[in-house]
């Protein structure tokens, strides 16, 4: 979370259930969409909260 390790597994998993979150709540956006706004929500996390 906190980006201290690199774990690619963990964040495509992270992304893509994030991504087919986004998709169930708005279905009209596609997966590209979603996938970038999955990628976008993680890129402006807070990775400090849980320190």
């Amino acid at each position: 979370w906190r980006g201290d390790a690199a774990d690619d597994y963990g964040l495509r998993a992270t992304l893509g259930t994030t991504a087919a979150a986004l998709l169930v709540l708005e279905p009209a956006q596609g997966v590209e969409e979603a996938v970038r706004r999955a990628e976008e929500l993680w890129r402006e996390r807070d990775a400090g909260i849980l320190a």
